[in-house]
């Protein structure tokens, strides 16, 4: 499983300059990254940043999470990973765990065991928990189901195990080396309301965030498997990969392909709107919560790539526009990652494309969009894979508004092949490529602290968490 949290991240540039930090494998041979405006085509300069330090972590570090009140940084192990019965996917078979750490020094504070298959992580400052979603056991052998799977909840002061939830089985959907990252997003807390929200394949379990009882569920007629929450708006939104209650009119706002986005009351866990998308598979969300906006990423057609940006009204529901973000063609990968800084009105996409087709092989880019002008500004394309490098895996996005700041993640390989990694700094207001920072191998998911400007990176081929000073950056 390779999950993200990031949301989840810096100015690593000048105060007056954002920057987009982007973590890409490395390989001889890549692309430099170039981007493509009204302006034209520009390329980027070339440096180096180190680690302030690196940290042995546990097996196959896949998550991170920092407790900005209490200064700790809880990295989430998947554990040993083996090859299912299809011998094409590599999943976890033993309990993860949760390494504590001191944020200051980097010193593992305690590791406690959670559950099997740990996809996402979440920490509420105001009850001082963290919360570890759980898939399970995940069995490949007809079709992809989860089965076990549970919430662990832990004291974010001591770093002990509080209780654990079990919630049945989160939806789950594999790529070659684990859950695609949206599993990432099957957990979202709001601290205001101490509700903790649980995608599950029939709607949403929802958690006391101080007690971890079940206040309630909330039935949803679609296959959900994103979650966010938008306590200013006072909303709930939940991405759908398909929705046959819109597929029952007769085919005008939907057919049984296609996927929707629910909007429910956050006070009342009420539907207030559920609007079908022109996308066949939600893939990844992000909100934009000074601006009022809910923005989903997914395929579309025939594609297995993401190749869809929908924008709604926050508040509303309403769609306010569809961007394509690359040509057609045959694509490999359906994974991708999204992220908002609400200081620029500016969202940034990960994905990847090509067309084996055409005989170049495929590669990752990051899309800029205008959530204001709900427009695609540029592309940036960062490396460039073909058949024989594998795929492009693990995707994440997350945004530090404070200084405008965007990390992106991804690795690539096949069958638990992992290539060289790197991380990209861009502007954030231009999507220009501005430098590399050097991180350990097989990066996975990244995490900052704004307040103690800290960046923290956590590695899974290298079992590792890379901690930059961000404001050196």
């Amino acid at each position: 499983m390779r999950p993200f949290q990031l949301h989840m991240m810096t100015s690593w540039c000048l105060a007056a300059m954002g920057c987009i930090l982007m973590l890409l494998p490395s390989w001889p041979g890549h692309t430099t990254g170039r981007f493509w405006n009204r302006r034209g085509l520009t390329t980027s300069r070339n440096s180096n940043i180190t680690p302030l330090r690196t940290v042995h972590v546990g097996t196959n570090p896949a998550i991170v999470a920092v407790d900005a009140r209490d200064r700790r940084v809880f990295v989430v192990n998947e554990g040993a990973l083996v090859a299912d019965t299809t011998g094409e996917t590599l999943l976890p078979v033993a309990p993860g765990s949760v390494m504590m750490l001191d944020e200051a020094t980097g010193r593992v504070l305690r590791t406690v065991p959670v559950g099997q298959n740990p996809v996402a992580v979440a920490v509420d400052m105001s009850t001082r928990r963290v919360f570890v979603l759980n898939a399970g056991r995940i069995d490949t052998s007809a079709g992809v189901t989860a089965s076990g799977s549970s919430v662990t909840i832990l004291d974010a002061m001591t770093g002990a195990v509080v209780r654990t939830v079990g919630v049945g089985h989160i939806p789950v959907t594999l790529s070659a080396m684990g859950a695609y990252p949206m599993a990432r997003q099957a957990l979202a807390i709001d601290s205001v309301t101490r509700q903790v929200f649980v995608v599950v394949p029939t709607g949403l379990i929802v958690l006391d965030g101080a007690t971890g009882n079940i206040r309630g569920r909330v039935a949803l007629d679609s296959a959900p498997s994103l979650v966010s929450v938008d306590s200013q708006a006072r909303r709930v939104y939940v991405g759908n990969a398909y929705d046959d209650a819109l597929a029952s009119d007769g085919g005008t706002t939907g057919d049984a392909s296609s996927g929707s986005l629910a909007v429910l009351d956050l006070a009342t866990d009420r539907a207030l709107a559920n609007v079908a998308l022109t996308q066949n598979h939600v893939a990844a969300m992000a909100v934009d919560r000074r601006l009022g906006r809910v923005l989903l990423v997914g395929l579309a057609g025939n594609s297995a790539a993401c190749s869809v940006v929908e924008m709604f009204d926050a508040r509303t529901g309403k769609r306010l526009q569809a961007l394509s973000l690359v040509p057609g063609g045959t694509y490999r990968n359906g994974e991708c990652a999204a992220g908002i800084d609400s200081a620029t009105s500016r969202a940034f996409v990960l994905y990847t494309a090509g067309s084996y087709d055409l005989g170049r092989g495929t590669y990752m880019s990051v899309s800029t969009l205008d959530t204001r002008g709900n427009r695609l500004v540029g592309a940036v394309e960062l490396l460039q894979s073909n058949e024989t490098r594998g795929t492009f895996l693990n995707r994440s996005v997350v945004v530090d508004e404070r200084d405008n700041r965007v990390l992106a993640a991804a690795a690539q390989g096949e069958n638990g092949s992992v290539k060289g990694s790197l991380v990209r700094v861009l502007d954030a207001r231009t999507g220009r490529v501005l430098y590399p920072l050097r991180v350990s191998t097989g990066p996975q998911d990244a995490a900052v602290d704004e307040n103690a400007r800290r960046l923290f990176i956590t590695n899974g081929h290298a079992n590792t968490l890379d901690v930059f000073d961000a404001s050196r950056l």
